[in-house]
């Protein structure tokens, strides 16, 4: 095989490497330079006849993977970073054996590579803008809703409650709704017991919580529920001023129709 660099501009999972052979360099051969060697980190410009170099390119697509990243990755990127990896591997391949002239070989891969990364985030846009999924190929006259993975709202503690204050703790336990296969990476690890070791435990006996409240029987409405959550936001940060001051204290209170247990 020819010597080369093989070179992403930006994160390697959603990007394509690009030959720069070292034959071509050597004897001062030149490269897509207006998209490889040029460009800053301060500027960026969608005008017409504007450079718009690779590592904009994949870095705007990164980015804008993380609206929604699972199901954009799955649906497009990765396919695609697949896909155009494969094929710029058997091209270069093809080159090689043949004899090709491999500086011509490697700007036309290094201009198509870009110039297809630039049309991935043009789609992209169109796809996922105002974080719905707009237009897909199996019902291109339709939009809908992505909404979040199940397993994440059981972690934040979604409810038909959640309109009340809720604040995110650390937990033992493994979302119940997480896929199978991710159950396992997700169990404390020997890792997690060393760095217990050295500053306590992460799971202590007792745990901070804060139930959801609910609307008292009888209740009036929008009315009572605002009473009512101001009541639990303004308890809330009284007792935690206590729980600083006396740790592991338990205590159970009832006030408007919600019961509050923390350490």
């Amino acid at each position: 095989m020819e010597p080369a660099t093989w070179f992403a501009p930006d994160a390697a999972a959603s990007s394509v490497y690009v030959p720069f052979f070292s034959s071509v360099l050597a004897t001062g051969g030149d490269f897509e330079s207006d998209l490889y060697g040029q460009g800053s980190m301060k500027e960026f410009s969608f005008k017409s006849g504007s450079t718009r170099n690779a590592w904009w390119a994949f870095d705007f697509v990164a980015n804008w993977m993380e609206l929604s990243y699972n199901n954009m990755s799955k649906q497009y990127v990765y396919p695609k970073v697949q896909q155009v990896q494969g094929e710029v591997i058997e091209q270069v391949a093809a080159a090689v054996a043949s004899g090709a002239d491999l500086a011509k070989v490697s700007k036309d891969i290094q201009r198509r590579v870009v110039d297809e990364w630039w049309e991935l985030a043009g789609m992209l846009i169109v796809r996922y803008n105002d974080g719905f999924f707009n237009f897909p190929e199996s019902a291109p006259h339709k939009i809908a809703t992505i909404g979040y993975p199940p397993f994440w709202l059981e972690m934040l503690g979604y409810s038909n409650q959640n309109w009340a204050p809720t604040w995110v703790q650390h937990s033992c336990s493994v979302p119940s709704l997480l896929p199978e296969e991710q159950r396992a990476l997700a169990s404390p690890s020997a890792s997690l017991r060393e760095l217990e070791g050295h500053f306590g435990p992460a799971c202590p006996a007792e745990h901070a919580t804060l139930a959801a409240p609910a609307l008292p029987r009888g209740g009036t409405g929008v009315g009572t529920a605002l009473l009512c959550a101001a009541a639990v936001l303004a308890s809330s940060l009284v007792s935690f001023r206590a729980g600083q001051r006396s740790a592991r204290r338990r205590v159970e209170e009832e006030q408007c129709g919600y019961t509050r247990i923390h350490a």
